[in-house]
């Protein structure tokens, strides 16, 4: 969906591509400490029950979750267990593994942004929108896979909202995470 973006010599597409592990770079590097800002909400929307399979649109909006939401869940799990080895050691043992406790903050938006994508729909270019209906896509099939691609100011201002109010609710964590 989105071209590469040339930096310097050489071009780079979309990172989620390669999120099987998405916190492995940070762990990699040496991080003591890892603050996740996800992008799903982890409340399931209530579906409408009918006699029709799941079309294209809940199927990619499935997909992309699954690209963005199972493989950091998978990922977290992992570190929390490592973490937990790694309390359990002594600190010699800790340094012959090569194991060490990594502090994490975990946040995610406290509302979900299906609704806002279904109401900013029409605000997508209308090639898109024209490329999703030929597709038989339409955000009241299921906005999720909208909700990837709106990059609207109005909806982004709406996001940026949400994420501002999330920080203000969580600043105590935050600060936590980031001074102790």
């Amino acid at each position: 969906m989105f071209p590469a973006s040339r930096i310097g010599h050489d071009f780079y597409g979309d990172g989620a591509i390669h999120q099987i592990a998405p916190l492995r770079p940070a762990v990699k590097m040496d991080a003591e400490r890892i603050l996740i800002l996800d992008l799903t909400t982890g409340i399931r929307q209530p579906t409408q029950m009918n006699n029709t399979a799941p079309g294209l649109a809940m199927l990619g909006g499935h997909l992309m979750n699954a690209i963005f939401a199972d493989t950091l869940s998978a990922d977290l799990e992992h570190l929390q267990r490592l973490n937990q080895v790694a309390d359990a050691l002594t600190p010699s043992g800790q340094q012959q593994l090569g194991l060490r406790h990594i502090d994490v903050l975990h946040l995610r938006p406290s509302e979900p942004f299906e609704p806002m994508a279904k109401r900013f729909y029409p605000h997508m270019p209308i090639a898109l929108r024209s490329l999703l209906k030929l597709l038989g896509i339409n955000a009241e099939q299921d906005a999720t896979l909208a909700s990837y691609l709106l990059f609207e100011p109005a909806y982004l201002r709406q996001l940026i909202d949400i994420g501002y109010r999330d920080a203000h609710n969580h600043q105590s964590d935050i600060l936590s995470l980031l001074t102790d």
